[in-house]
């Protein structure tokens, strides 16, 4: 889209003009990490830390108006880093028959932008927290759960620029029976919840599952039989609240109602 000097349809009663030539600049990254594997105590954690700076000959500037964004170059020198710091960590404990692995990462970058024919940096800080565990209960039963936690904040020295956060939290899980040898049973959900400012705007709990029955007889060519159900607590939207460098998006999701679907697959 950014070859094209015309207005483009980028949304719902909204334009996008670019007129730039193709960019240039330099960068340079730099990576160093740390793996620790104890195999005899199946225990196993990482940690990286990476930085990068661009430079860039020309800068973007937005003109913005009612429905039209338009994207000029300017002949301006400016920067733009990146520091990430991240682990990962995972133990296996025998005498439960689990699996419990743990995450965080954090992000901060910074950027010089151009809007209305004004100059200003903005910042963007970026926090995520994981955990899964994977509980081998019983022979015929399978959990799984993971969960994560994000908060990002930016800010900017922009004149009248409000300092914005949202955070979300997203959830995982699923149960899995296998009450007889070639039947298996699935349950997964989804949990998701947007907070922006404090104010907690979104959330949904979405459900789906399926009954599979494999046949062995070669005679059937391995025939599969699955029974799905998919959106099993029938929620119609959600939508999901980003932040990230002086730009707030709304990104709004419709879903299909509660579906039941039946399906066969075989080998020729």
């Amino acid at each position: 889209m950014q070859v094209f000097g015309g207005q483009v349809l980028s949304g719902y009663r909204n334009y996008s003009a670019y007129q730039t030539p193709l960019l240039t600049g330099n960068s340079q990254t730099w990576d160093a990490g740390f793996d620790f594997k104890k195999t005899l105590w199946a225990l196993f954690a990482n940690i990286d830390l990476s930085y990068s700076r661009n430079k860039n000959y020309f800068m973007d500037s937005s003109v913005i108006s009612k429905n039209t964004t338009t994207v000029i170059a300017v002949p301006i020198d400016n920067y733009s880093d990146n520091i990430s710091l991240g682990g990962n960590a995972s133990k296996y404990f025998y005498s439960l028959n689990t699996t419990l692995a743990i995450g965080a990462n954090f992000t901060r970058s910074g950027a010089q932008q151009m809007q209305n024919a004004q100059l200003f940096s903005t910042h963007n800080n970026v926090m995520k927290y994981s955990a899964s565990i994977t509980p081998t209960i019983f022979d015929w039963l399978d959990i799984k759960f993971s969960g994560s936690y994000t908060k990002n904040t930016s800010s900017s020295n922009a004149e009248g620029y409000i300092k914005q956060f949202n955070s979300q939290w997203n959830e995982n899980s699923s149960i899995i029976f296998y009450p007889l040898k070639n039947l298996i049973i699935d349950i997964d959900n989804q949990y998701l919840k947007s907070i922006h400012q404090g104010e907690n705007l979104s959330s949904a709990f979405l459900m789906n599952g399926y009954i599979r029955y494999n046949f062995q007889n070669p005679k059937l060519h391995k025939l599969q039989l699955q029974l799905s159900c998919n959106n099993l607590k029938n929620v119609r939207n959600y939508e999901i609240i980003n932040v990230s460098s002086n730009i707030t998006s709304v990104n709004r999701y419709l879903l299909q109602p509660r579906m039941l679907l039946l399906s066969a697959h075989f080998d020729l």
